[in-house]
């Protein structure tokens, strides 16, 4: 009982760890787009 528990907590946190990550990654991505444009202009 408490092991299943267990590893439904470690399986939510997969998720929520995964998502966040993932929406980390998208908004570094995002800024280095950005900064990448600014450097430089397109020709």
């Amino acid at each position: 009982m408490r092991v299943q528990i267990r590893l439904h907590f470690l399986s939510n946190l997969e998720k929520f760890s995964r998502r966040f990550f993932r929406a980390l990654f998208t908004q570094y991505s995002r800024e280095n787009r950005m900064r990448y444009g600014l450097e430089k202009p397109a020709p």
